[in-house]
C-alpha cells in the first residue's frame, strides 16, 4: 500500500470520527443543555473511545464550535454563487440557517438556550469569526466602506444571536421569510434599486 493511499484512508477515517461526534452531540442537545453533557456521553452516544476524542478534539467546547462552524460551512457553501452580491449571500446563508433551526428547534430551546452561557458565546463567537472571514475578502470588503471587518462582523453576530434566541424561545412568531426581509433590510451593502423597490 503506498504512502498517499493510507494517507487518504486516515483522512476518510478521520473525517468519519468528527461527522459521527458532530452527529452525537447535536442529537444530544435535542435532549440537554451542553453544560451538563460530558465527554462520555458523547462518546458513548458516537460509539467513539474517549481517546479517540481527545486525539481530535481537546474538550467539549472544541467540538461545539466545530460543529457550528460545520453547519454554517454547509449553508455558505450551499449559497455560494458567482451571480449573488455579499449582501444576497449573507442572506442566503441566514435564510439557511434559519431552516435549519426551524427543523432542528429543541437544539437551541434545550442544547444551546440562552441560560447555558458558553452555548450562547460559542454560537455568536462562531458568528462572528465566520462573518470576519468573509468581510476581509476584497470581495466583500466593497459593502463596508471605511468600516473594521471585525467590529463589523462582531456587531452583526451579536444580532443574529440576540435574533435567533428571540424567534427560538417565542416559538417563531414569524416565518423565516419575514426575518429575512428585515435582514434585507438590516445588512450593510443593500443596492439603491432594492431600496427603491
Amino acid at each position: 500500500m503506498t504512502q498517499t493511499i493510507r494517507r487518504s484512508k486516515e483522512d476518510l477515517r478521520q473525517k468519519r470520527t468528527r461527522h459521527l461526534l458532530v452527529q452525537a452531540l447535536v442529537a444530544l442537545l435535542e435532549e440537554q443543555s451542553f453544560s451538563s453533557l460530558s465527554v462520555v456521553d458523547i462518546c458513548q452516544r458516537a460509539m467513539v473511545h474517549r481517546t479517540t476524542f481527545y486525539a481530535h478534539f481537546e474538550d467539549k467546547q472544541a467540538l461545539l464550535h466545530y460543529t457550528i462552524e460545520s453547519i454554517l460551512q454547509e449553508f455558505e457553501i450551499s449559497a455560494a454563487s458567482p451571480s449573488l452580491s455579499p449582501h444576497d449571500f449573507f442572506l442566503a446563508v441566514a435564510h439557511s440557517a434559519l431552516v435549519f433551526l426551524s427543523q432542528h428547534r429543541s437544539l437551541f430551546q434545550v442544547g444551546l438556550g440562552t441560560q447555558d452561557h458558553f452555548g450562547a458565546l460559542a454560537l455568536e463567537s462562531t458568528l462572528s469569526q465566520r462573518m470576519s472571514q468573509h468581510l476581509t475578502q476584497p470581495s466583500f470588503q466593497g459593502i463596508l466602506g471605511d468600516l473594521n471587518p471585525e467590529i463589523t462582523a462582531h456587531f452583526y453576530a451579536g444580532a443574529m444571536a440576540s435574533l435567533v434566541y428571540w424567534w427560538v424561545e417565542h416559538n417563531m412568531p414569524v416565518t423565516e421569510e419575514v426575518l429575512v426581509r428585515h435582514l434585507d433590510h438590516f445588512l450593510p451593502g443593500r443596492s439603491i434599486c432594492a431600496e427603491k423597490g
